[in-house]
């Protein structure tokens, strides 16, 4: 899901790409409890922080044990 919003302390317009199905919902802001951060290759993306880890677990910094 996306959503595009400016939030009070967001200095521009940000795309915000936030996780389906997370045990926490998300802000489309800069400010949203999982500490966004900018994509890599598009900076006015930003990816929210899914509070399961699926994403740390899809760049392989953790692992299924």
């Amino acid at each position: 899901m996306t959503a595009s919003a400016v939030f009070p302390g967001d200095e521009q317009v940000f795309c915000h790409v936030v996780p389906l199905g997370d045990w926490r919902e998300h802000e489309a802001s800069c400010a949203c409890w999982c500490h966004p951060r900018p994509h890599e290759d598009n900076p006015d993306v930003m990816l929210h922080n899914a509070m399961d880890q699926r994403d740390r677990l899809e760049r392989g910094e953790i692992r299924l044990q």
